[in-house]
């Protein structure tokens, strides 16, 4: 007999960009944009994590997130470290890819099982971890470690993008005698992009209905530069829903989460010729809903409260190192600040996040 729990996700995204034309510094990342607020108004290498046709913009360009603080101070392994890499090999042709752990901070198809890094919003653990409560600590080796390719096509003022990810785990147990046991988990996600400028569970003994996972958001905000001078900023509306399939013992159940309004506002400005600085505000307001099991296998208990995210919410400091074409962005941890004079000598950390990132000649 061969007991087999084998997950499979798959993760289909579709994204347009129109920008205006204007003028592009090949430097960025996840530390510049939360050094501006969380800021989704900007144009930034970031994003190609969720529009892979930015590779054609961002060509010939290489970013590496060192990501922030693992632990105590000096730890190794910074929390959300990936790499990027977008490279030309024709007029109209780039070749490049992503590759994250499962600590990627962000919603594409970089992130591994949805959830398992609170990344939702809503209250999922994953797939693999709410699989591993039911059959037992260890059935299924999370998810780590994905590889995305990207390529993209340019033609006129509009260039195309298309990614693909994947990642995959085994838990095999085969003994001399006896039961074995198979545990596997894949995820395959496919990222379909535009970037336009404008001038002017499973075992061998039946089967259950995963959750189902939807996202929706819209929003509008403005990106106002003069020389070195960058305004950008807006508010946005996003909901997210878990639903899991009825059974025998449980009607059909959903967790949905609605964030509105999402403020985020950022400025950028050159404070000398190898040094840029940054400030911007973020906040959201929400509202979960959660529903449960009532008294009987076929009522449904909903209790509904606001909530406020994320918890480092308000006002954020950034800075930028130029030397050349070699830039390191850092997330300044405001307390630097606050404690004045103290910091000289002290032990706290003066950056919380950095990336790195090289604009080839």
């Amino acid at each position: 007999m061969i007991k087999r729990m084998i997950l499979t996700s798959l993760i289909v995204t579709f994204t347009v960009t129109c920008l205006f034309a204007q003028g592009l510094v090949k430097t960025g990342g996840f530390a510049r944009l939360t050094g501006m607020g969380g800021n989704p108004y900007v144009m930034d290498p970031f994003f190609n994590t969720i529009n892979p046709a930015w590779n054609s913009v961002y060509d010939n360009f290489i970013l590496g997130d060192l990501g922030s603080a693992a632990g105590s101070p000096f730890s190794a392994g910074g929390f959300g470290q990936y790499l990027s890499g977008s490279f030309r090999v024709g007029q109209n042709w780039t070749l490049g890819g992503i590759l994250a752990r499962n600590d990627f901070n962000g919603m594409s198809i970089a992130l591994l099982d949805p959830g398992s890094n609170n990344s939702l919003g809503i209250p999922f653990p994953g797939v693999v971890s709410s699989v591993n409560l039911v059959r037992g600590p260890g059935s299924v080796v999370p998810l780590d470690n994905n590889v995305e390719l990207i390529g993209t096509y340019s033609f006129g003022n509009t260039a195309l993008g298309l990614g693909i990810a994947y990642a995959s785990t085994t838990n095999d147990f085969t003994p001399a005698t006896g039961t074995s046991s198979e545990g596997a988990a894949s995820q395959l996600g496919f990222n379909i992009g535009i970037v336009s400028v404008i001038t002017s569970g499973i075992t061998s003994t039946g089967s259950s209905d995963l959750p189902s996972f939807s996202s929706i958001g819209a929003g509008g905000g403005l990106n106002y530069q003069v020389g070195d001078f960058l305004l950008a900023g807006g508010v946005l509306f996003s909901t997210n829903s878990l639903t899991f399939a009825s059974t025998s013992t449980s009607p059909e159940l959903s967790n949905t989460a609605t964030i509105f309004p999402i403020w985020n506002f950022g400025v950028e400005w050159s404070l000398l010729d190898w040094l840029v600085g940054r400030f911007g505000y973020v906040a959201f307001t929400g509202s979960l809903s959660q529903e449960q099991v009532g008294a009987t296998t076929t009522s449904v208990d909903e209790f509904v409260n606001t909530f406020f995210t994320p918890p480092q919410r308000g006002a954020t400091l950034g800075v930028g190192f130029r030397f050349g074409d070699f830039s390191l962005d850092a997330t300044v941890n405001e307390d630097v600040l606050r404690q004045g004079f103290n910091v000289v000598g002290g032990g706290g950390a003066s950056f919380a996040y950095l990336t790195a990132s090289y604009a080839m000649p």
